[in-house]
């Protein structure tokens, strides 16, 4: 079992890496890890655990990546529903005007 949200089952750490550098190749995009920052609360703390361990190319990446997760960090997971929901729901309701059918004679 992992010890740390970024470690997986085999002891890997998932933000290592560095873009374009053939040798220590990014084990996560950049944009997955922004968004488990936004959406995954415990991930933040273990973020914060394991980057001062990582060599300092990686520091620059994580720490940048933070930095642009940082503009909304959620709370819990209502909130990643309530995004749901406003960007899939739309409702339209008519407030008059336009042509109606006449209503039936029963």
């Amino acid at each position: 079992m992992a010890t740390n949200y970024w470690i997986n089952g085999s002891g890997q750490n998932m933000l290592a890496g560095v873009a374009d550098d053939v040798y220590n190749i990014e084990m996560l995009p950049g944009v997955y890890i922004v968004r488990q920052l936004r959406f995954v609360p415990k991930s933040v703390p273990a973020f914060h655990e394991i980057v001062p361990t990582m060599l300092p190319e990686e520091q620059t990446r994580c720490y940048a990546l933070l930095k642009s997760a940082q503009s909304y960090v959620m709370t819990d997971g209502q909130d990643e529903l309530n995004a749901i929901q406003r960007k899939n729901v739309r409702l339209t309701v008519r407030r008059g005007g336009g042509w109606m059918p006449p209503p039936l004679d029963i």
